[in-house]
């Protein structure tokens, strides 16, 4: 299972479902690509998550696909949000702090952000605000998400982005839908996340005359794994939210950790970091 902070509920292959008896019960209807269809809601009891994280009872949405053929289903922010957790990239862990154990916030910052379900019965998801140009700019944490961070067309529209910045990459893709979505990725060289300032980040805009991917209400974009595992983050369980810098993000902050170049290094040599691009 992934876990999938911009999922609306709990879900399970439907064919896993089945091959491990789970009782059937009601349905629930649920937009897709097809338009609107029931899926049917299965109940499992003796649920536990990592090996270590029990629940007496819980229930999934069944789906006959996910994006990946090695996933089994998604759990939504809420596995995060409503216990005391960490969610460290750089370790490679999710951390959970039960029955009144102190998490240690040394190093981390509160970040701007907010938590609330979209539609009545949907899960919780984690939104997180940054600053772009000077503007407020409202992201879905999306752990599923494989841009850094996206720009919905409607808010590159209003606020005339489209041709603002330097273009690193322009794309053109044909979802499932068969709506093309045409995208640019961008050095947005004012970009803030409450005291950090991301003075690299790639910022992918969508075009404001396309069909828009996002087309969310209340929300201006999304930030996905590429940004997000650049920090840890701690939810207290108290609907806060902070983040701790790993080493990864001085790749994106415009800072370079000091780094000696070896003694026997060629004239002219440059020391050179290894990491994403």
């Amino acid at each position: 299972f992934a876990i999938d902070t911009g999922a609306f509920a709990p879900c399970i292959r439907e064919s896993l479902a089945k091959d491990l008896l789970l009782r059937r019960g009601g349905s629930i209807r649920t937009a897709s690509l097809k338009g609107d269809e029931a899926d049917y809601i299965y109940a499992a009891e003796n649920v536990v998550i990592g090996g270590g994280l029990p629940f007496p009872k819980m229930s999934f949405i069944g789906f006959e696909k996910f994006p990946s053929s090695d996933m089994d289903g998604v759990l939504p922010a809420s596995f995060l949000t409503s216990l005391p957790s960490q969610l460290d990239y750089e370790k490679r862990e999710i951390r959970y702090y039960l029955n009144g154990a102190d998490m240690d916030l040394d190093g981390f910052v509160r970040a701007d952000a907010f938590f609330q379900a979209q539609k009545d019965n949907y899960a919780e998801k984690v939104f997180l605000t940054f600053q772009l140009d000077g503007r407020r700019l409202v992201c879905i944490v999306d752990t599923g998400a494989m841009a850094a961070i996206a720009v919905s067309g409607a808010y590159v529209g209003a606020h005339h982005l489209w041709d603002k910045y330097k273009v690193l990459r322009e794309s053109d893709s044909v979802g499932a839908n068969g709506q093309s979505v045409h995208t640019r990725i961008v050095v947005a060289p004012d970009l803030t996340l409450g005291s950090l300032h991301l003075n690299a980040a790639p910022v992918t805009l969508i075009d404001p005359h396309a069909w828009d991917s996002l087309g969310e209400e209340d929300v201006d974009g999304l930030v996905g794994t590429p940004l997000l595992r650049k920090f840890t983050l701690a939810f207290t369980g108290h609907k806060e939210l902070y983040l701790k810098p790993n080493a990864g993000f001085a790749q994106i902050s415009g800072r370079m950790p000091d780094q000696a170049v070896p003694d026997d290094a060629p004239a002219g040599a440059i020391p050179i970091l290894y990491g994403e691009q």
